[in-house]
């Protein structure tokens, strides 16, 4: 009497039986022709009683998916180009995104960067600016300081058209720091207090003072690491005072020291 095997259900005549060569060994053919490699089925179309060790490619969330211990289990991550190729996808699923050279997770929501895979070749997380015109700051009064020519740009920092704010469109943290130098001045105008002012969101975060007793010229750093929510907006401040109460120019003639760099790190 013939019998099948257990895995796929191959017919196997017993030596008494009549082999049918269509049925027999046609059909045997077709079983082993679709169960040859992954099967490709929906997600929510998975065979119902596969044997252990089955494998399918999921055609509408791109996974491999094998069958173990009687449970359905994700193999790897699937490698996509945007994740809107993924048609259904699951709260929790991972995919590695080929552009953004970065793992993704699904929150059931939308998909968050779960880890940077490194920028060598992919998006640039990070940007540079520099200022290459004198800036007037008058006594006295605070002054987003303009950083008008782009060294490399981001797709996370959105500058805006005066060159003074910069909008973070990735939540995370972040690192900046940004220079400036102060020329020398001569007479009353060398008294008098510098400051170089970070703010995030319109709040001071940190600052580098100098109080100005000579006709020295001066530079200024800030550095910091923080956290961001997305949209939130970076400025560089200057503020100076003196007696005199006259105009300050920032100095772009001393090797390009007034730059300012946002970084992104990791979520």
């Amino acid at each position: 009497m013939a019998t099948t095997t257990t895995r796929y259900g191959l017919r196997k005549p017993d030596l008494v039986d009549q082999s049918n060569v269509e049925t027999d060994l046609g059909g045997n053919f077709d079983i082993v022709d679709t169960k040859l490699g992954a099967q490709r089925v929906a997600s929510n179309a998975r065979p119902a009683t596969p044997p252990e060790g089955d494998l399918i490619h999921e055609t509408d969330t791109g996974g491999l998916v094998t069958r173990l211990g009687g449970a359905w289990s994700h193999v790897g991550l699937p490698r996509v180009a945007a994740v809107s190729e993924v048609v259904a996808p699951y709260t929790g699923m991972l995919v590695y995104d080929t552009v953004q050279r970065a793992v993704l997770r699904y929150d059931g929501a939308a998909w968050v960067l779960c880890l940077d895979a490194g920028n060598t070749s992919g998006t640039i997380r990070g940007c540079r600016y520099k200022a290459t015109v004198n800036q007037t700051t008058n006594n006295n009064v605070e002054t987003a300081m303009a950083f008008d020519t782009a060294v490399y740009t981001s797709v996370d920092i959105i500058k805006d058209a005066a060159h003074t704010s910069y909008t973070l469109n990735r939540a995370g943290l972040w690192m900046v720091s940004a220079t400036n130098r102060w020329p020398a001045y001569g007479g009353t105008n060398a008294a008098g207090e510098r400051k170089l002012i970070f703010a995030l969101g319109g709040v001071h975060r940190k600052s580098s003072t100098d109080h100005v007793g000579s006709a020295d010229p001066s530079t200024q750093q800030v550095r910091d690491t923080f956290r961001a929510t997305a949209g939130q907006v970076v400025q560089i401040r200057l503020l100076q005072t003196n007696t005199g109460a006259l105009a300050r120019a920032t100095d772009t003639g001393f090797g390009g020291y007034n730059v300012l760099n946002l970084t992104w790190l990791r979520p």
